[in-house]
């Protein structure tokens, strides 16, 4: 099993085995919950009608400004 790129944290109304989905990522580069691990790329549930294709870029221009 490679190291994961992603960690997918749902919440009460949206389980986390969704958001790889919604975020257009691989599943199989994904951890389904659990706690935080270095470098990786939190996917949270975004609010209604939100982009998540266009968070995920944004989310991927902060790791790379952090140096992560």
């Amino acid at each position: 099993m490679g190291m994961k790129k992603y960690l997918c944290m749902g919440n009460k109304e949206i389980e986390s085995m969704w958001l790889p989905r919604w975020y257009q990522v691989p599943f199989d580069e994904c951890q389904i919950g659990g706690a935080p691990f270095q470098g990786c790329i939190v996917l949270t549930p975004l609010p209604k009608g939100r982009d998540y294709k266009q968070h995920l870029s944004m989310l991927k221009t902060e790791k790379l400004l952090n140096g992560i």
